[in-house]
């Protein structure tokens, strides 16, 4: 949803969108979800290294077709992304596992991409969150700063002063889409009017 967000306000400006590893597709439900909210072109959606339909952690997914990720050919495709403007979303946390012997985190490391870190709004996401910036910041790897979703709550506020406050990450920002958006053009309007509405997270992310 943070993808849509950022391609249905900054349009072109946010380049293209790719999840490389995909599971649980039928019909590549995120990438549907991508177009049918923003309307953006098949030519700014790149379609997945792999894709599996299995709802499971990338390994297994893989392991349950008899197939295998390759992990030298991800790092490969992804260092060539350094240049160009382009979301890549993971396929579940930094240390879900995309082989018996590497986890997400080793292709980030080795593909010197800059992260950005969504956490969730809810229960559970200061020791998620903080957990998670600390592993990147172990292996040196350049985070932008995090990104609360989700829905209110009396919790948010303390929990995003939390994170600041022990990890030092930067706060990028806050966005929840109601259950009533479903429409292309509602979306489109939420994402230019209620989203990123001091630029903050157009700023980082676009520098």
């Amino acid at each position: 949803m943070v993808s849509a967000l950022i391609l249905g306000k900054y349009g072109i400006e946010s380049g293209s969108y790719w999840k490389p590893v995909q599971t649980g597709t039928l019909g590549d439900a995120d990438v549907q979800k991508i177009k049918l909210l923003t309307g953006i072109g098949r030519d700014r959606i790149r379609d997945p290294l792999y894709s599996f339909p299995k709802p499971a952690s990338p390994h297994f997914a893989a392991r349950s077709e008899g197939r295998k990720i390759d992990p030298e050919y991800l790092i490969q495709e992804l260092s060539f992304c350094r240049q160009e403007k382009i979301l890549i979303e993971g396929a579940g946390g930094i240390f879900v596992p995309l082989t018996e012997t590497i986890l997400t985190i080793d292709v980030i490391a080795r593909s010197a991409l800059e992260v950005m870190v969504i956490a969730h709004s809810n229960l559970g996401t200061i020791n998620h969150s903080l957990l998670t910036l600390a592993a990147l910041k172990n292996r040196n790897i350049p985070v932008i700063g995090f990104f609360v979703y989700g829905e209110l709550n009396e919790l948010l506020a303390n929990n995003i002063e939390t994170i600041r406050n022990f990890s030092g990450e930067e706060f990028l920002g806050y966005a929840f889409v109601p259950e009533n958006i479903h429409r292309k053009e509602e979306f489109i309007s939420f994402a230019k009017n209620s989203f990123d509405q001091d630029e903050k997270l157009k700023r980082s992310v676009f520098r």
